[in-house]
């Protein structure tokens, strides 16, 4: 008997292109987009380490500091620079028509 097929992912509207700003993060719910030129990233909105928020924590060259305990994450990758059992989330990215579609299921 076959399997049946996994239901297909579907991609989700983010946000303009333009709404993130060059080197920063544009931040809604519980996900944030980084860009960086023409990459985009986007990643979850809460800290590993106890499940804080990142509003308003700064990026700093890439680095995401979590304003609440300083852990740091790179955010072309979700790497933890402060603890590396503790990377974020990623979620698939690709722009279509000057829109940033995320897959989050």
């Amino acid at each position: 008997m076959e399997e049946p097929a996994a239901p297909a992912q579907e991609w989700d509207d983010f946000c303009s292109l333009d709404e993130i700003p060059e080197g920063g993060v544009l931040m809604r719910e519980n996900f944030l987009v980084y860009r960086n030129g023409p990459q985009v990233t986007c990643m979850q909105n809460w800290c590993p380490h106890r499940g804080y928020p990142f509003d308003g924590s700064p990026v700093v060259d890439g680095v995401l500091i979590c304003a609440y305990h300083c852990y740091e994450f790179r955010l072309d990758t979700g790497e933890c620079l402060t603890d590396s059992s503790m990377p974020l989330n990623a979620y698939p990215v690709r722009i279509r028509e000057g829109r940033v579609e995320v897959k989050l299921k």
